[in-house]
């Protein structure tokens, strides 16, 4: 998952301690990718930006104790927000079915079998 941000209510300085903590997630820090924490200079707002990778349960329910944890909320009617997307690995043959059961959902917004591709090389 890739393009979701999120406000913190913490100081400019709790970057660096913020930063370590998010890069012990192991599913925040994979294949090359890094936790993102930067001050927004136009709205003034500590912005954190992370990729989620293989987010099973026990990495979901983890991800979602650190949210509250750090305080962090969604920044929603952003710009950026259009960028945010998730890449579903589904078994093969089953694509189609995957699209149109998440057409359905209510919690998205678009969807798209847009390339059949190999992620076996994320663990």
């Amino acid at each position: 998952m890739f393009g979701f941000l999120f406000a913190s209510p913490w100081p400019t300085d709790s970057i660096p301690s913020m930063d370590t903590l998010l890069n012990t997630k192991s599913y925040i820090k994979s294949n090359g990718f890094s936790a993102s924490i930067w001050l927004n200079v136009v709205t003034h707002v500590l912005t954190v930006s992370n990729p989620y990778w293989n987010m099973d349960a026990a990495s979901q329910q983890d991800w979602l104790k650190t949210k509250k944890t750090l305080g962090l909320t969604p920044i929603l009617g952003d710009s950026n927000r259009s960028g945010s997307y998730i890449m579903v690995k589904v078994p093969v043959g089953k694509e189609r079915r995957w699209v149109e059961d998440l057409k359905a959902s209510p919690l998205v917004s678009w969807t798209e079998l847009n390339c059949y591709s190999n992620i076996n090389g994320y663990p």
